[in-house]
Order: C-alpha cells, then sequence, then structure tokens
C-alpha cells in the first residue's frame, strides 16, 4: 500500500449526502428555471447525470460535461449553468444548512497515513465544483492536510461509480492502482475500485465502522502498536 483514497461523505464526514444533494439541487432550480416545479428539475438533472456515472472517460471534465447536457435539457446556455452554480456555491450558509461533524477517528486516521509517507487521496464523487468540496473538507476538519489529489468536477473525466474514476484518480496520484486503497462506506460508489485494481475498504456506517478504522489504523502502523486511541 502507498496510496491512501478516501471517501468524503459518510466516510471523512459526518453528513447525509444525499439530504445535501436534495438541498443543492433544490437551491440551484429556482436560479435556472423558476417555472420548473422541483420535482421536474431534479428529473432533468438525473437525466443529464446518468450518462456520466458509466462512462470510462468523458471527453470533458465531468463539471464541463453535466453543464452542457443539463443546459440542453434547460434551454439555457452552458455559461447560464455555469453561472447559477458559482453563486450557489459561494453562499456558505445554505450550503451548511444540512447537519453535519467530525470524524474524530478518520483524523487520526489520514494523519498516520501522512505520517507514514502514504500518498492521500480525497476521492469524493466529482459533482461539486472545488469551492463546496473545500468547505465540506472543512467541516471534517481535514481541509488543510496536503492532499495529493482532491477530486472535483473540474478536475475528473470519470465519476463514481465507473471503475474508470479509479483509473483516472490512481493516475493522477502516479501509482498503479494495485498500490492503493479505497476508503469509503458506500460498496456501490466505491466498491468498483477493486474493478480497477484497488483494494476497497468498506467503513460501515456510525460506531459499527470502528472496528473498521482501527484495522486500517493498525496497517498503515505496520504492526508496531497493539492498539490506538481513537
Amino acid at each position: 500500500m502507498r496510496g491512501v483514497l478516501f471517501d468524503l461523505d459518510g466516510t471523512l464526514l459526518d453528513i447525509d449526502g444525499d439530504a445535501f444533494l436534495e438541498r443543492y439541487l433544490d437551491a440551484l432550480g429556482p436560479q435556472l428555471r423558476p417555472d420548473l416545479d422541483l420535482e421536474a428539475f431534479r428529473a432533468r438533472v438525473m437525466a443529464a447525470a446518468l450518462p456520466l456515472l458509466t462512462a470510462e472517460r468523458l471527453p470533458a471534465t465531468v463539471g464541463d460535461t453535466f453543464r452542457s447536457a443539463l443546459a440542453l435539457r434547460l434551454g439555457l446556455s452552458q455559461g447560464a449553468v455555469a453561472a447559477a452554480q458559482a453563486r450557489l456555491d459561494a453562499r456558505a450558509s445554505l450550503l451548511g444548512a444540512i447537519p453535519h461533524g467530525r470524524v474524530p477517528v478518520a483524523i487520526t486516521c489520514v494523519d498516520a497515513a501522512l505520517g507514514a509517507g502514504l500518498v492521500c487521496a480525497v476521492a469524493t464523487t466529482p459533482i461539486y465544483g472545488p469551492a463546496v468540496i473545500r468547505r465540506r473538507l472543512g467541516w471534517a476538519g481535514l481541509a488543510r492536510r496536503p492532499w495529493a489529489l482532491v477530486t472535483t468536477s473540474e478536475n475528473m473525466r470519470a465519476c463514481k461509480p465507473s471503475p474508470g474514476y479509479f483509473r483516472e484518480a490512481a493516475a493522477k496520484l502516479g501509482l498503479p492502482p494495485e498500490e492503493c486503497v479505497m476508503v469509503g462506506d458506500d460498496p456501490y460508489q466505491d466498491g468498483p475500485a477493486a474493478e480497477a485494481g484497488m483494494r476497497f475498504h468498506l467503513i460501515p456506517p456510525g460506531q459499527a465502522g470502528l472496528p473498521a478504522w482501527q484495522e486500517l489504523l493498525a496497517e498503515i502502523d505496520g504492526g508496531r502498536r497493539a492498539a490506538w486511541s481513537v
């Protein structure tokens, strides 16, 4: 193991990622098409996003590809979609309305991996731009760590759960997938890392995940310590 890729929602950050996405779309919809009800807007978003989820490699970044597809479905310009997203991404009070909290054992694990000289990445589903990801890393207490890579909609050409996402992330880290472990809470979103050649380390939600964190910590430490204070 030379590289560790950490999922964000439900792994490094205690948050309901689905609730956050719903809040985000409910705020974005009126800015783009106030004449559409929220259900109709969400349906068009999902229709624009679905082809991105299985592509091995998109012709442009996830963000550009999504904005282009959504603009067509809304009858707007790609620039208008981008401007509305940028305005929303800057509204910290709105995006912080979903309950969230730190995961102390995750912070311990990240610091242990960095201290061991491992290459560490935030491998979150790249559907948000850098500003949103940075803010949520701040909520997790991990914004100032020396991440080798933080995946966003603007620097990736594949999206979870496509195995292409994990291959692209490993390539950006300069590592073969076989030397990486993907740490995440969602077998559907994070499990395809195994198809890319990585090892997938599942972290169950809540307190049930503590033994899995401890197992990873022990591996990072090379077994030099029998127990960790987490």
